[in-house]
């Protein structure tokens, strides 16, 4: 991966539905790829949870101008 930038699970310097896909992965431990759980845990508490795939999400549908 590249540059990072909050929220971009898939490294294509972008946040959007398919960054959403991979965090609701990461949740159900289908993806199960580290470097992807460490990006998708946005409130950098150590897991990566709903409410990591709930900022993703406001932030993608234009509920938030930034994640955090």
């Amino acid at each position: 991966m590249g540059r990072h930038i909050a929220g971009d699970l898939n490294g294509d310097e972008r946040v959007d539905s398919f960054d959403v896909v991979l965090c609701r992965q990461e949740i159900v431990n289908v993806q199960n790829d580290s470097e992807v759980n460490v990006l998708a845990d946005i409130d950098k508490n150590g897991k990566v949870q709903v409410n990591d795939l709930v900022l993703i999400a406001n932030f993608v549908l234009g509920k938030k101008n930034y994640i955090s």
